[in-house]
């Protein structure tokens, strides 16, 4: 029987080194991807005492923004996590409306005012 090697290996080992396992360890669920969703599975798994591995490729994450809102379905959700005080508690702005000054009139493009949150998220 022949195997036949894929083009990117080689049968030196010097090239494909094998690495030893240097540390072992046993849990539940391992996790990869520590972005919003892997770290929101983590805490929840872990709050039912389930043994979570979360990974992450990163050191750190990029202090660029990928979003400048919180709407409010997020922070109905960060408040059943018992996370939305702590989230308060960074420094945000509160935004009521978007609008723009033209040299006639203000115009309006979106009002927040409106829209209904969780009665203790005040923000």
């Amino acid at each position: 029987m022949t195997t036949d090697i894929p083009k990117n290996l080689s049968q030196d080992p010097s090239i494909n080194p094998v690495h030893d396992i240097v540390d072992g360890q046993t849990t539940d669920c391992c996790i990869v991807g520590g972005g919003p969703a892997g770290a929101v599975l983590a805490l929840l798994l872990a709050r039912q005492g389930i043994s979570v591995m979360l990974l992450e490729a990163h050191k750190d994450f990029d202090r660029d923004f990928r979003g400048d809102t919180i709407h409010p379905s997020v922070m109905e959700i960060m408040e059943e996590l018992g996370l939305s005080k702590a989230l308060l508690e960074l420094s945000h702005a509160k935004m009521r409306q978007i609008s723009i000054q033209t040299p006639q009139d203000t115009v309006t493009f979106a009002d927040f005012s409106c829209i209904s949150i969780h009665p203790t998220l005040t923000y």
